[in-house]
Formats: C-alpha cells, sequence, structure tokens
C-alpha cells in the first residue's frame, strides 16, 4: 500500500519492543484476504497507523471496519461518531477484546491520545494493525462529519 509512511518509531508505553507509528494518506481500505494473517507491511508487525476523519468516514462504509469509541460511558452518550461501539479504556483488557483477524480496527477517543494507548495495547497483543483516528472526536466535528448527541442516543 503505496499511501503509508513511516513517521517514527514510538516506544510502547508499556514494554520495550519498538512499535512502527505510521499516518494514512489515502482513503483507500487495505485489503485483508479472508483467513489470513494480514498487515500493510511486509513483516506482520505491531503497528498504529493514524488515519484522518475523512479517511474513516469513507472506510464506515465496509463493513468490515470496527470502530471503537475508548472514552467513558457518560462521554459516548453525550455525543458519539455513527456506528462506534464503546469500549472504554478505564476497563479495557487487549485478551478479552473480540478479535476477528479479517476485520478493521479503528479507536477513537475525544482528542486522540486514549485511542493511541488501547490501539496500541490491541496491535502488540494481536501483532497486527491498529488504526488511530488522529484528533479523535473533536477532528471528526472539525471535519464537519455528524455525531449522535444525547438526543439520538437515548
Amino acid at each position: 500500500m503505496d499511501s503509508l509512511k513511516v513517521d517514527s518509531l514510538k516506544q510502547p508505553w508499556w514494554g520495550s519492543r519498538a512499535m512502527a507509528r505510521t499516518t494514512l494518506v489515502s482513503t483507500t481500505l487495505p485489503h485483508r484476504p479472508a483467513n489470513a494473517q494480514w498487515a500493510p507491511f511486509p513483516a506482520q508487525e505491531a503497528t498504529v497507523t493514524d488515519i484522518t476523519a475523512i479517511v474513516l468516514k469513507d472506510w464506515l462504509t465496509d463493513p468490515r471496519v470496527y470502530l471503537i469509541d475508548v472514552r467513558e460511558p457518560a462521554e459516548h452518550h453525550s455525543e458519539a461518531i455513527p456506528q462506534a461501539v464503546l469500549c472504554p479504556q478505564s476497563c479495557f483488557e487487549p485478551q478479552q477484546f473480540p478479535w476477528q483477524s479479517t476485520a478493521i480496527y479503528v479507536c477513537h477517543c475525544r482528542s486522540g491520545k486514549r485511542s493511541q494507548q488501547v490501539a496500541e495495547q490491541l496491535a502488540n497483543h494481536y501483532g497486527s494493525v491498529v488504526y488511530n483516528l488522529v484528533g479523535g472526536i473533536e477532528a471528526w466535528k472539525a471535519a464537519g462529519l455528524p455525531v449522535h448527541t444525547a438526543e439520538h442516543l437515548s
């Protein structure tokens, strides 16, 4: 996939193995063949790839994409990106996460910091690529994209 570039090597906060950090600049959805381990890099490395709100908007039309909201329940219930599934960071355990090797996982929070940590946990635990919404729901709203508010969610 030529739209990925390695920005830096980032040391995970929980361990010593460095993870490549990348930024996705294309809206083309990565291909994950059925029944196969997949990563957009030659080696199966634990990586977190940042994506923009516009890229995520295009990706959400694909049923393989799972958007994980790692904010707390009160935050999620006040406003949420459509299709986001709540999985709070405060009680998140990667080994209990219902992982599917053909799915594409994108994490988000308010600004992108908590979701980066959860994405790193998932990537490290499953040795795969996980995506992080840069700027979180704030970037999503700044791009003029819709959110469900408390009145829609109740």
